[in-house]
């Protein structure tokens, strides 16, 4: 209908456009900078680098990333200064005429050569970094782990085959329709307030006020409509360049990434590189399942360490198998970095254990979907990290894939069939719900969450939110606002729109129904 206000929408009385300059070496020394001749243009309202800048290392639960590069650059395209001006071209132009002079240093992109012992190093000290996880980290090794259940050796001494292969999943960009774009604004108390496309409002505030080196209260972040997130808007992008350009110029500055800038200055989904090694019985059966996943995470680890952690869980696929060894390897590498891209290590393992018991099938001759069906979890089974498993549909699930495709039946020339099956985990984190009574007997639910555009909180939360008061869900109505006036919520992602905020919409629909009652 056109009525959605995106980021790129908001519009202010004095508002400038400001940009950001970016490497254009993958690795490099910064020698030197000088702003002064794009400082001297008509127009230029404001120039900010890391020398004027009081930064913080920040991240998810690794902090060793900063706003602007300091002494030298990791990849192509990591931020250098941002400018902001009257124009956005004339922002471009000033950025252009910003000189700062680099010695190229060799670089190095593949993961498994990053951890050579004389490879390139990203990073001086990787261990000087906070990280919320005990782990070895040294040279271009961000972060590895281990996980194991039961006898692996026992588990392939007692194998009838042992199939053994590799699997490799590229970078991918989240691929929003709407890029990244940022608004902010300083107040007279010197208060900022960000109007942004982001997932995670109350994380982002926490962001930048670690980045920046603020009170968490200096910032005010006010979510729009955004248009696709993917995982791709959970980590600030432009947020802090807005509001230090903001603060510098004392003007409005609005931000947005061309679709360029979006290619190469937003987290991309980790590439991955599978070693696996499963034993199996010659009736299906599997026995063991050795599994070695090496993340490339680009020139910082931000979401590195999680999509490790996740993939860990996602290693054996939905399958029941007594004896499970699985390495997690993170490494720094000078591309772009990766973030949490939907489902974070769940499609790299998807693809490399489907692929694999697809082999395996052909291996010991048994039809792929009897193969998975034998071995699929069933309620009461543990994963490999000793969770148990409740309501399981896997088979289920599998059996009317299989009949929708008619499975058993011939195949047509030219026609093709093939079934696979992965999980994904869901309800974590925390979420808050208000809902209060209107003198009319209509409800308001006020939520801190944002909607990332498959419209659940219009949809589902809502009609949870009748279901638990008993009301029609058109007595109800949906409010939101900002980080001053919202409950506060972790943010959109992980799948927990509907069974997470709609299960506290819920549970906050129960307990006004009784305090009315």
């Amino acid at each position: 209908t056109g009525r959605a206000i995106y980021a790129e929408d908001v519009q202010l009385p004095r508002m400038i456009h400001g940009v950001v300059l970016r490497s254009p070496y993958a690795h490099a020394k910064i020698l030197s900078f000088d702003s002064s001749e794009a400082e001297r243009l008509p127009g230029v309202k404001a120039i900010v680098s890391a020398a004027d800048t009081d930064m913080d290392y920040f991240g998810y639960e690794l902090q060793d990333y900063r706003v602007f590069a300091v002494d030298k650059v990791r990849f192509r395209g990591e931020p250098v200064a941002a400018v902001a001006a009257t124009t956005i071209d004339i922002a471009r132009h000033a950025a252009s005429k910003i000189k700062v002079e680099y010695e190229e240093l060799p670089a190095v992109f593949d993961p498994e050569a990053a951890m050579a012992d004389d490879a390139p190093l990203l990073h001086d000290d990787c261990n000087a970094y906070a990280l919320d996880w005990e782990t070895e980290r040294s040279g271009n090794l961000c972060y590895q782990m281990q996980v194991d259940d039961g006898d692996i050796e026992k588990g392939f001494a007692e194998a009838d085959e042992i199939i053994e292969a590799e699997y490799e999943t590229p970078e991918a960009h989240p691929g929003s329709i709407e890029p990244h774009s940022s608004t902010a604004m300083m107040d007279a108390n010197g208060r900022i307030t960000v109007w942004t496309t982001t997932q995670k409002p109350f994380a982002f505030r926490g962001f930048l006020a670690k980045a920046l080196k603020r009170p968490i209260s200096t910032f005010k972040i006010i979510p729009t409509q955004i248009g696709g997130g993917f995982g791709g808007k959970l980590f600030p992008c432009l947020e802090p360049y807005a509001a230090l350009l903001a603060e510098r110029a004392d003007l409005p500055v609005q931000m947005t990434l061309t679709r360029e800038e979006e290619m190469y200055g937003t987290l991309l989904r980790h590439p991955s590189k599978v070693k696996l090694k499963t034993g199996v019985k010659n009736d299906g059966t599997l026995v063991a399942h050795s599994v070695r996943m090496l993340f490339n995470t680009g020139a910082y680890g931000l979401y590195g360490p999680n999509t490790s952690a996740l993939a860990s869980l996602m290693a054996t696929g939905p399958y029941r198998i007594p004896n499970v060894s699985i390495t997690g390897l993170v490494a720094y590498t000078n591309n772009v970095p990766c973030g949490s891209v939907r489902c974070p290590g769940g499609p790299q393992m998807a693809f490399a254990v489907e692929a694999h018991i697809d082999k395996i099938a052909r291996c010991i001759d048994m039809d792929p979907l009897a193969l998975r069906l034998k071995n699929a979890w069933e309620d009461g089974d543990y994963t490999c990290s000793g969770q148990k498993l409740e309501s399981v549909s896997i088979k289920e699930c599998l059996q009317k894939a299989a009949d929708a495709i008619d499975w058993d039946k011939p195949r047509q020339p030219g026609e093709g069939k093939g079934i696979a099956a992965n999980w994904w985990v869901s309800g974590t984190w925390g979420t808050q719900s208000l809902i209060e009574s209107n003198e009319d007997g209509t409800f308001r639910l006020i939520t801190g969450t944002v909607d990332m555009g498959p419209g659940g909180l219009t949809s589902s939360v809502l009609q949870l939110a009748a279901e638990g008061l008993g009301v029609p869900v058109d007595s109800i109505t949906l409010v939101q606002g900002d980080t001053d006036t919202m409950p506060w919520d972790h943010g959109t992602g992980g799948s927990r729109m509907t069974f997470t905020i709609g299960k506290s919409a819920y549970e906050a629909a129960e307990d006004i129904k009784r305090q009315l009652l």
